[in-house]
């Protein structure tokens, strides 16, 4: 393609760009004209719509929420563990000076507390844990 074709190509799209967003930007329906008042039937249905909206029910209940929660994330309602079957110990890291255990997903070393049970001895290969006076031990298990 020579110079002068590639020129007249490229002021030819500038152009068209030009009148384009010229178009777009005070075309009909912008400045200058003369509007209309909307059909009633529209109206009626926009008030409608948002009288619909202000007495919605989830409005309500997220406007009695406090301030710092998320409104749309539901929250977990935390479980009190009552028997020794429901907890379980993923993993221990043993080391002498603190040795660490994971149960029920949770970082625990000897002393710390549990879903109310509390960390009495971290073994190598198991946990013990106290809960309502009662102490019993959880093994790893084999993986």
């Amino acid at each position: 393609m020579k110079d002068r074709a590639r020129k007249m190509l490229v002021y030819t799209a500038l152009g068209a760009a030009l009148i384009y967003g010229w178009y777009n930007l005070l075309g009909p329906g912008r400045y200058g004209s003369v509007e209309t008042e909307p059909e009633p039937l529209v109206a009626a249905t926009l008030s409608a719509a948002a009288t619909q909206v202000a007495t919605d029910s989830t409005l309500d209940r997220v406007a009695d929420k406090p301030w710092g929660q998320d409104p749309f994330r539901a929250r977990r309602k935390g479980r009190v563990r009552q028997d020794p079957d429901t907890w379980t110990v993923t993993g221990i890291v043993y080391n002498q000076d603190a040795p660490l255990a994971y149960v029920n997903r949770k970082a625990a070393k000897v002393g710390d507390t549990v879903d109310n049970a509390k960390v009495v001895e971290i073994s190598k290969t198991s946990v013990t844990l106290e809960y309502q006076g009662n102490q019993f031990t959880i093994s790893v298990p084999r993986g």
